[in-house]
Protein backbone atom coordinates (compact mmCIF):
# COMPACT_ATOMS: atom_id res chain seq x y z
CA UNK A 1 0.00 0.00 0.00
CA UNK A 2 1.31 2.94 -1.41
CA UNK A 3 1.53 5.54 1.52
CA UNK A 4 2.81 9.62 1.28
CA UNK A 5 3.79 12.56 3.51
CA UNK A 6 2.69 15.42 3.10
CA UNK A 7 4.52 18.83 4.15
CA UNK A 8 5.84 22.26 3.97
CA UNK A 9 8.96 22.33 1.75
CA UNK A 10 11.22 25.03 3.35
CA UNK A 11 9.41 25.05 6.69
CA UNK A 12 11.54 24.50 9.79
CA UNK A 13 8.82 23.00 11.70
CA UNK A 14 7.84 20.67 9.44
CA UNK A 15 11.01 19.83 8.73
CA UNK A 16 11.37 18.41 12.38
CA UNK A 17 8.45 17.29 12.58
CA UNK A 18 8.96 15.17 9.61
CA UNK A 19 12.09 13.98 10.61
CA UNK A 20 10.55 12.48 13.53
CA UNK A 21 7.94 10.67 11.57
CA UNK A 22 10.42 9.17 9.03
CA UNK A 23 12.48 7.56 11.69
CA UNK A 24 9.75 6.20 13.08
CA UNK A 25 8.77 4.81 9.41
CA UNK A 26 12.33 3.82 8.90
CA UNK A 27 12.23 1.87 12.55
CA UNK A 28 9.16 -0.21 11.40
CA UNK A 29 10.30 -0.88 7.97
CA UNK A 30 7.75 1.55 5.84
CA UNK A 31 7.60 2.53 2.42
CA UNK A 32 6.78 5.90 1.70
CA UNK A 33 6.81 8.83 -0.42
CA UNK A 34 7.44 12.73 0.85
CA UNK A 35 5.18 15.21 -1.11
CA UNK A 36 5.66 18.94 -1.03
CA UNK A 37 2.24 20.40 -0.19
CA UNK A 38 0.47 23.99 -1.42
CA UNK A 39 1.34 27.21 0.27
CA UNK A 40 -0.11 30.09 0.18
CA UNK A 41 2.71 30.92 -2.62
CA UNK A 42 1.88 28.05 -4.85
CA UNK A 43 -1.99 27.91 -4.50
CA UNK A 44 -3.61 28.15 -7.77
CA UNK A 45 -7.75 28.59 -7.05
CA UNK A 46 -7.86 26.89 -10.89
CA UNK A 47 -7.05 24.14 -10.05
CA UNK A 48 -9.99 22.97 -8.13
CA UNK A 49 -12.25 26.20 -8.96
CA UNK A 50 -15.34 25.44 -6.87
CA UNK A 51 -17.28 27.52 -4.89
CA UNK A 52 -17.38 27.36 -0.81
CA UNK A 53 -19.92 25.37 0.91
CA UNK A 54 -22.90 27.40 2.34
CA UNK A 55 -22.70 28.54 5.58
CA UNK A 56 -19.15 26.08 6.23
CA UNK A 57 -16.18 26.55 8.14
CA UNK A 58 -14.22 27.67 5.43
CA UNK A 59 -16.60 29.97 3.97
CA UNK A 60 -17.18 31.75 7.32
CA UNK A 61 -12.89 31.73 7.36
CA UNK A 62 -12.93 33.81 3.99
CA UNK A 63 -15.25 36.67 5.19
CA UNK A 64 -13.41 37.05 9.01
CA UNK A 65 -9.53 35.78 8.51
CA UNK A 66 -8.58 36.04 5.13
CA UNK A 67 -5.27 34.78 5.92
CA UNK A 68 -6.23 31.89 7.66
CA UNK A 69 -8.89 31.29 4.73
CA UNK A 70 -6.01 30.59 2.21
CA UNK A 71 -4.47 28.57 4.90
CA UNK A 72 -7.00 26.00 5.13
CA UNK A 73 -7.76 26.42 1.17
CA UNK A 74 -4.31 25.42 0.83
CA UNK A 75 -4.74 22.34 3.15
CA UNK A 76 -7.96 20.97 1.16
CA UNK A 77 -6.14 21.05 -2.04
CA UNK A 78 -3.96 18.58 -0.42
CA UNK A 79 -6.48 16.43 0.18
CA UNK A 80 -8.26 16.89 -3.14
CA UNK A 81 -4.81 15.81 -4.96
CA UNK A 82 -3.98 13.13 -2.79
CA UNK A 83 -8.31 11.97 -4.12
CA UNK A 84 -7.33 12.42 -7.26
CA UNK A 85 -4.06 10.18 -6.85
CA UNK A 86 -6.28 7.61 -5.65
CA UNK A 87 -8.56 7.35 -8.00
CA UNK A 88 -6.34 7.30 -11.04
CA UNK A 89 -4.48 4.54 -9.45
CA UNK A 90 -7.13 2.71 -8.40
CA UNK A 91 -6.15 1.45 -5.08
CA UNK A 92 -5.73 2.53 -1.45
CA UNK A 93 -3.17 4.40 -0.16
CA UNK A 94 -2.47 6.24 2.95
CA UNK A 95 -2.38 9.89 3.73
CA UNK A 96 -0.02 11.22 6.60
CA UNK A 97 0.53 14.72 7.77
CA UNK A 98 3.90 15.54 8.54
CA UNK A 99 3.28 15.78 12.82
CA UNK A 100 2.46 11.77 13.64
CA UNK A 101 4.91 9.04 14.41
CA UNK A 102 4.28 5.23 13.12
CA UNK A 103 3.49 3.01 16.22
CA UNK A 104 4.27 -0.27 14.47
CA UNK A 105 4.69 -2.19 11.03
CA UNK A 106 3.24 -1.21 7.75
CA UNK A 107 -0.26 -3.15 7.06
CA UNK A 108 -0.09 -5.24 3.45
CA UNK A 109 -4.02 -4.60 3.76
CA UNK A 110 -6.82 -3.38 5.37
CA UNK A 111 -10.24 -4.32 5.13
CA UNK A 112 -11.99 -0.69 4.88
CA UNK A 113 -14.99 0.75 2.78
CA UNK A 114 -14.22 4.64 2.08
CA UNK A 115 -12.21 6.15 4.86
CA UNK A 116 -10.42 4.66 7.76
CA UNK A 117 -8.70 6.88 9.98
CA UNK A 118 -5.49 5.73 11.82
CA UNK A 119 -5.05 7.94 14.77
CA UNK A 120 -7.95 7.09 16.68
CA UNK A 121 -6.45 6.48 20.23
CA UNK A 122 -4.44 9.98 20.25
CA UNK A 123 -7.09 12.13 18.33
CA UNK A 124 -8.84 13.15 21.61
CA UNK A 125 -5.34 13.74 24.23
CA UNK A 126 -2.92 16.30 24.26
CA UNK A 127 -2.01 18.15 21.88
CA UNK A 128 -4.93 17.65 19.91
CA UNK A 129 -7.49 20.41 20.39
CA UNK A 130 -10.12 17.76 20.63
CA UNK A 131 -8.71 17.21 24.20
CA UNK A 132 -10.43 20.35 25.88
CA UNK A 133 -13.83 19.40 24.78
CA UNK A 134 -14.24 15.20 24.33
CA UNK A 135 -11.04 13.76 26.78
CA UNK A 136 -13.39 11.63 28.42
CA UNK A 137 -14.57 9.56 24.69
CA UNK A 138 -11.41 8.36 24.18
CA UNK A 139 -11.42 5.57 27.14
CA UNK A 140 -14.83 4.07 25.50
CA UNK A 141 -13.07 3.25 22.54
CA UNK A 142 -12.64 -0.32 23.01
CA UNK A 143 -16.67 -0.69 23.98
CA UNK A 144 -16.85 -0.54 20.07
CA UNK A 145 -13.73 -2.84 18.14
CA UNK A 146 -14.75 -5.82 17.50
CA UNK A 147 -12.77 -8.59 18.48
CA UNK A 148 -12.29 -10.42 15.86
CA UNK A 149 -10.99 -7.65 13.43
CA UNK A 150 -9.31 -4.25 13.31
CA UNK A 151 -11.08 -2.17 11.72
CA UNK A 152 -14.40 -1.08 12.88
CA UNK A 153 -17.26 2.06 11.66
CA UNK A 154 -17.64 5.35 14.19
CA UNK A 155 -19.72 4.67 16.99
CA UNK A 156 -23.54 6.29 17.37
CA UNK A 157 -22.89 7.93 20.10
CA UNK A 158 -19.55 9.43 18.51
CA UNK A 159 -19.19 13.11 19.65
CA UNK A 160 -17.79 14.74 17.10
CA UNK A 161 -20.77 16.51 14.61
CA UNK A 162 -21.18 18.59 12.06
CA UNK A 163 -23.15 21.45 13.45
CA UNK A 164 -23.42 24.21 10.33
CA UNK A 165 -26.82 24.56 8.82
CA UNK A 166 -26.03 22.96 5.18
CA UNK A 167 -25.84 19.04 3.43
CA UNK A 168 -23.08 17.75 6.23
CA UNK A 169 -25.31 18.73 9.12
CA UNK A 170 -25.31 15.67 11.34
CA UNK A 171 -22.47 13.39 10.24
CA UNK A 172 -19.42 12.40 11.84
CA UNK A 173 -16.76 14.23 11.28
CA UNK A 174 -13.15 12.94 10.96
CA UNK A 175 -10.90 13.71 14.13
CA UNK A 176 -8.56 15.88 12.08
CA UNK A 177 -6.78 13.96 9.22
CA UNK A 178 -3.26 13.36 10.64
CA UNK A 179 -3.34 9.50 9.25
CA UNK A 180 -5.79 7.87 7.00
CA UNK A 181 -6.29 5.57 4.40
CA UNK A 182 -8.54 6.25 1.17
CA UNK A 183 -10.07 4.01 -1.29
CA UNK A 184 -10.84 4.73 -4.27
CA UNK A 185 -14.53 4.69 -3.53
CA UNK A 186 -13.68 7.38 -0.66
CA UNK A 187 -11.67 9.05 -3.40
CA UNK A 188 -14.61 9.37 -5.88
CA UNK A 189 -17.25 10.21 -3.17
CA UNK A 190 -14.49 12.92 -1.51
CA UNK A 191 -14.29 14.63 -4.63
CA UNK A 192 -17.81 14.31 -6.09
CA UNK A 193 -19.08 15.87 -2.87
CA UNK A 194 -16.70 18.79 -3.12
CA UNK A 195 -17.72 19.61 -6.80
CA UNK A 196 -21.32 19.54 -6.03
CA UNK A 197 -21.52 21.19 -2.83
CA UNK A 198 -19.03 23.29 -2.32
CA UNK A 199 -15.03 23.35 -0.73
CA UNK A 200 -15.16 22.87 2.79
CA UNK A 201 -12.47 22.68 5.85
CA UNK A 202 -10.60 19.43 5.48
CA UNK A 203 -11.63 17.63 8.30
CA UNK A 204 -15.06 18.60 8.31
CA UNK A 205 -15.38 17.43 4.25
CA UNK A 206 -14.09 14.04 5.50
CA UNK A 207 -17.61 12.91 7.28
CA UNK A 208 -20.57 10.37 7.26
CA UNK A 209 -22.74 12.15 5.36
CA UNK A 210 -20.34 11.78 2.30
CA UNK A 211 -18.80 8.23 2.66
CA UNK A 212 -18.35 5.24 5.28
CA UNK A 213 -16.32 6.44 8.30
CA UNK A 214 -14.13 3.96 9.93
CA UNK A 215 -10.83 3.93 12.38
CA UNK A 216 -8.51 0.87 12.76
CA UNK A 217 -7.06 -0.34 16.35
CA UNK A 218 -5.36 -0.72 17.97
CA UNK A 219 -3.97 2.53 16.07
CA UNK A 220 -1.11 2.55 13.46
CA UNK A 221 -0.19 6.14 13.99
CA UNK A 222 0.11 8.52 17.22
CA UNK A 223 0.11 12.34 17.23
CA UNK A 224 3.89 13.81 18.20
CA UNK A 225 4.33 15.93 21.48
CA UNK A 226 4.75 18.84 20.08
CA UNK A 227 1.84 20.51 17.15
CA UNK A 228 3.68 22.39 14.56
CA UNK A 229 0.81 24.33 14.49
CA UNK A 230 0.43 25.07 10.67
CA UNK A 231 -2.85 24.89 10.02
CA UNK A 232 -3.62 28.33 11.46
CA UNK A 233 -0.27 30.31 10.27
CA UNK A 234 2.08 29.88 7.68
Amino acid sequence: MKTFINYVEGNKKSSSAVNQLTKSLDAHGWNYELVPGVTPATLDDNEFPWQLLDDGRLHRWSERFPAKFTIKKCCFFNHLRFAQKVLAENEPMIFLEHDVVALGPQPENIDFEDYCFLTMQSAFSPPSILNKKFKKWERKLKEFVPEDQPVYDFPPDYPLIYQKNNVYNGGMLTPGTSAYVLSPSGAAKLLESAEKNGLEQSDYSYNSNVMRMQAYYPSLFALQKHNPGLSNKL
